[in-house]
């Protein structure tokens, strides 16, 4: 918490003025964070910052003097809000004011309110700190630091608390070759009768496949590549393929894709322009394998790129959950 103390006065003649800290003693002190002789500016509030602050103002006339007290506030979790990608580890740190004549308890709260117990797997306690471990999308929400002090020898006890907002971005993740990178995914139940599919890409190579899902089958399938730096969707339901040819795309650029099929039609929209086409046959149900291949697998040339924000049935895709190979972040 950053806090600035300034000491003004008004008076004829014009007063000078001057801000200290006062030290239990009553001495004055040197404030390491002062500015000017009537301006201390703290950056980020710590314990040793709390005491008191008094503004001096004199003049020929005479000098008045005012204090002020300032505690920082208990607890108070640094930082207030974070963002991080999905598989990245962050940290939350409750500062509080300790009193010698008191015994101060310090507990974690997930986002539903409940006690953060202090040997779990991957959300780790302390020293007051509080540390996740490959934070997940799911893991984003509102965490707080509760502190209960309790007097001794005195049946007394008081709770306080304090917020911190964190988000948990989903990972934009580059496939690099190196030799092979993918990610495995799990496929809904109801894509048998009907896709929807919605992505960002931006792509480095001239082919490679962004996703693909065999059929249970060993006939059925439904693959989304790049050939001849062209975007396309094809897919067989077990009498036929069906192939929708998109616009071209351009090394280093950024596509916004969504696919949809409903039975044995289909459409594809790139950057707001759209394409069609159908599979041959009676045939209108995909039998799929229980997952699919972002990234190509090991049947088909590999994509090089980046994809973000990938979407199967309005459930987002969390790259770090995932079981993987050959992942990055992408900077993008």
């Amino acid at each position: 918490m950053k806090v600035e103390i300034i000491c003004e006065a008004r008076g004829y003649p014009i007063p000078v003025t001057n801000l200290e800290k006062i030290s239990e003693s009553g001495s004055i002190m040197n404030p390491a964070n002062r500015i000017s002789n009537s301006e201390i500016l703290i950056p980020a509030m710590q314990i040793e910052d709390e005491g008191e602050y008094k503004c001096f103002a004199e003049n020929s006339v005479g000098m008045v003097e005012k204090s002020i007290s300032i505690k920082m506030q208990t607890p108070w979790i640094i930082p207030q809000y974070l963002e991080v990608f999905s598989g990245s580890t962050l940290t939350l740190d409750c500062l509080m004011t300790h009193h010698d004549s008191y015994d101060s308890y310090v507990s974690w709260t997930w986002p539903d309110g409940s006690i953060i117990p202090d040997n779990h797997e991957r959300f780790i306690i302390n020293n007051n700190t509080l540390s996740i471990r490959k934070a997940f999308q799911s893991d984003s929400g509102e965490y707080s630091c509760l502190t209960s002090s309790e007097s001794i020898g005195i049946s007394q006890n008081s709770v306080q608390k304090d917020t911190a907002m964190v988000i948990v971005k989903s990972l934009p993740a580059q496939f690099l070759q190196t030799p092979l990178s993918m990610a495995k995914i799990p496929i809904p139940s109801f894509w048998y009768d009907s896709i929807e599919l919605s992505f960002k890409f931006r792509t480095f190579d001239s082919e490679g496949t962004i996703l693909y899902v065999p059929g249970s089958n060993g006939i059925d399938y439904f693959r989304v590549y790049i050939k001849n730096q062209q975007i396309l969707t094809e897919w067989n339901l077990g009498s036929g393929i069906g192939l929708i040819s998109g616009p071209p795309v351009r090394s280093g650029e950024w596509y916004y894709v969504e696919i949809e099929r409903k039975e044995n039609y289909g459409t594809m929209t790139v950057n707001g322009e759209s394409s069609t086409g159908r599979s041959p046959g009676s045939f209108t149900g995909f039998d799929f394998g229980h997952f699919g291949f972002v990234g190509g697998g090991t049947q088909f040339p590999a994509f090089f790129g980046c994809i973000l924000d990938m979407n199967l049935n309005g459930n987002f895709i969390d790259f770090g959950m995932l079981e993987s190979i050959g992942i990055s972040t992408c900077q993008h």
